[in-house]
């Protein structure tokens, strides 16, 4: 209905003037290439060959690059003075929310796919026959990564020091759930554990949980 099209159209809108400069997701693409190098060269070989390490070490780089990405996005809107315009139009707050949610998501998606495939490049392939199960359990923390990180990097945008606000915000919001979950899903899978499911499940359970918190929240500061 008019609800699906306008959020489309909000999402449109993302990506266009995202994809327009580019300007963040190169930002994000060159810092996940730096901190893979660096964690490339810090660890040695025999550590790199304990798969164990792989979870941890997507997650350092997903949640700081990602989470840049969407400071930038957020900045950019309040430098352009857009998402007042759009609060000033009368549209529901929680499908503005939405909106900017899915547009960030559709970057993190990427980004993780990028990440993943230079970590594949530099460190080879931890995951064996199940990169594909550990690729989607990723690609479904982007979920809530990208509602509880639209949310803070929305509130602190307007706030003196926004870059780092957002990001220091969202992360103990992400670490102690999303990023946990997923970490956990992570690890049974080397460990070829039955635990898989269940961090799984909590994993979805934490997405919806941010996303619906977030539309819910936006509304409240209408």
């Amino acid at each position: 209905g008019g609800g699906v099209s306008l959020l489309a159209a909000l999402v449109r809108k993302e990506l266009r003037v995202e994809l327009r400069s580019l300007q963040g997701t190169v930002a994000a693409a060159m810092l996940v290439l730096a901190l893979l190098l660096l964690l490339r060269f810090t660890l040695t070989n025999d550590e790199i060959a304990q798969a164990r390490l792989a979870p941890a070490i997507l997650w350092s780089v997903l949640l700081f690059a990602g989470l840049g990405l969407l400071t930038h996005t957020a900045l950019r809107e309040s430098d352009r003075g857009t998402g007042e315009m759009l609060r000033l139009a009368p549209l529901p707050r929680a499908t503005l929310f939405l909106g900017a949610w899915a547009g960030n998501l559709v970057l993190l998606l990427g980004l993780t796919l990028l990440a993943f495939g230079f970590y594949m490049l530099l460190f080879g392939n931890s995951f064996g026959a199940d990169w594909l199960p550990a690729l989607a359990i990723l690609l479904l923390s982007a979920v809530g990564v990208s509602a509880a990180g639209t949310l803070t990097t929305q509130a602190a945008a307007p706030l003196p020091g926004a870059w780092m606000l957002g990001t220091l915000l969202a992360i103990p919001l992400l670490l102690f759930t999303v990023v946990e979950a997923s970490l956990r899903a992570l690890q049974a899978l080397l460990l070829d554990d039955a635990g898989v499911a269940t961090a799984v499940a909590l994993l979805l359970l934490y997405d919806l949980a941010f996303l619906a918190g977030g539309a819910w929240l936006s509304e409240l500061a209408d």
